[in-house]
């Protein structure tokens, strides 16, 4: 090959190399400007003196979506209605106050199972399948678990998806842990739980405790699996574990081995440094402090973990954490609920930086802020959060007026908070910033590209080479003057 010939390979390669660094550059710039809005609520019920809280707080979502945390509608046997057969009245009334308020027929308006549609519960106030029959599933990149076979791709009872669908910076994923779900004909349940064999299995371990740990091991590997991807990991499930209110516990359907599945789900979102929980059920709201672990005592049902400060990384004085520090827990079950109320004597009230009761005038102090009880005016309301590639920003919205007016100061109770990531500052994720800010599948490709088109002038090279010294070695007087300059002038292009 020319002189010539080998300058203009060069420069190819060159423009080639450069077109594609531009191409990753432009790609996670776009990626880095993603964000987007959701919104979030828990026990959502609308029967009787919940009417006006649950259309108060449906007629604040106007985020990109929502999720219904579970207890859906109450509208079955706690209200001494049949079990069944009132799902489509509910479906219709979100439709009112959110599909046609917002003139989107296809909003995402995304449900978890809760226990009061599991169909098992005593209170049995419609069944899961049902719902989601009428609100379905909108996300096209929904995946279940595919451990049973629970139909509808298991949407509303354990599976992920990953937000947006084009750049995913997020994932979220749902399960319907301690709960006994009827598949329907049968009539039959299946126990929703999480817990590994080598805490719940003991020497023989019992086909339900082998069904534990293969939604275990899923969870752990979905969760693993986008944490590698570098996305949030936002964990969602009706029943919370650590509480700070008046009657909920660590539930679960009974201990094994000795072991709380309860427990040893939060155990593993805790060592998986998942971001953040979002639970309902309890009918207060709370937002946790970045916890690394929950104490010497494992609680379960019924029983209270013991505080251990030494748990905590991040106390969420300042309304700021880092992430990947430890996980941060939402309990946001005062959607239209006004019931719950705050034990400001229980152990693990201590892991909470902020709790509210919406319960009127039978709190004495409605809420606790920062280690304090206190007497704010209060009352129902969703959260909502705005992702970004770097942040994770909460806020609480009240909805209609204070259910709770005692308070002596006329301050309305409010929170808000963020998450952090530390690659803070590398946005755009520019060609000449620190590599590792650009995520492992840049470095990965960028490393692929830049080894091949490395190797494609060296290669060249060392094969010239090669067979100039076999053309010397059988003719030595061969070896032309012209082919020196060439070989020269090729090294030269590369010094």
């Amino acid at each position: 090959m020319s002189t010539k010939k080998l300058t203009v390979a060069g420069v190819l390669i060159l423009l080639t190399l450069s077109t594609f660094l531009s191409w990753i550059q432009a790609t996670y710039a776009q990626q880095n400007n993603t964000s987007f809005t959701f919104a979030f609520g828990g026990d959502t019920g609308y029967y009787g003196n919940d009417l006006a809280p649950s259309i108060a707080s449906h007629q604040l979502i106007s985020a990109d979506f929502f999720i219904n945390l579970g207890d859906i509608s109450y509208n079955g046997t706690s209200r001494s209605y049949p079990s069944t057969g009132n799902e489509g009245d509910w479906c219709n009334f979100v439709k009112q106050n959110v599909h046609n308020r917002l003139g989107q027929p296809n909003y995402p308006y995304e449900i978890v199972a809760g226990n009061h549609e599991d169909g098992t519960d005593p209170q049995m106030d419609g069944y899961i399948d049902n719902f989601i029959g009428c609100l379905p599933n909108q996300f096209s990149n929904f995946f279940g678990s595919g451990l049973f076979p629970c139909g509808l791709n298991c949407y509303g009872k354990e599976g992920y998806f990953d937000y947006p669908l084009n750049h995913p910076i997020a994932r979220f994923i749902v399960i319907a842990n301690a709960l006994k779900i009827n598949p329907g004909p049968a009539n039959s349940s299946y126990i929703y739980d999480y817990c590994p064999l080598s805490a719940c299995g003991g020497s023989n371990p019992s086909p339900a405790e082998k069904i534990f740990d293969q939604h275990y091991q899923w969870l752990k590997q979905t969760i693993e699996g986008a944490k590698a991807a570098g996305y949030w990991v936002i964990v969602i499930h009706h029943k919370p574990c650590l509480v700070p209110d008046n009657v909920t516990f660590c539930e679960g359907e009974g201990t094994y081995n000795g072991q709380s599945p309860g427990a040893q789900l939060l155990s593993l979102e805790i060592s998986e440094r998942v971001d953040l929980v979002i639970n309902g059920h309890a009918h207060i709201y709370a937002r946790s402090k970045q916890l690394t672990c929950y104490g010497p005592v494992q609680p379960n049902d019924g029983i209270f973990p013991a505080y251990q400060p030494s748990c905590v990384a991040n106390d969420g004085s300042k309304g700021t954490y880092m992430k990947a520090a430890g996980i941060v827990q939402i309990i946001q079950g005062d959607f239209s609920q006004r019931d719950g109320l705050l034990n400001f004597t229980r152990p693990d009230i201590n892991y909470f930086a902020t709790a509210m009761t919406a319960n009127g005038p039978s709190a004495a102090d409605c809420c606790w802020v920062n280690g304090n009880p206190i007497d704010d005016n209060s009352g129902n309301g969703i959260g909502v959060i705005t992702v970004t590639p770097q942040t994770l920003s909460y806020t609480r919205q009240m909805s209609g007026p204070p259910s709770h007016t005692q308070g002596t100061t006329g301050i309305v109770f409010s929170d808000s908070f963020k998450i952090e990531s530390s690659n803070q500052g590398s946005a755009n994720c520019g060609l000449w910033l620190p590599v590792m800010a650009c995520g492992i599948d840049v470095i990965l490709v960028y490393g692929i590209f830049a080894t091949i088109a490395t190797l494609i002038p060296v290669t060249y090279l060392v094969v010239r080479r090669m067979r100039r010294k076999r053309v010397q070695h059988e003719n030595p007087r061969v070896l032309s003057l012209d082919k020196l300059v060439t070989r020269d002038e090729g090294c030269s292009l590369w010094f």
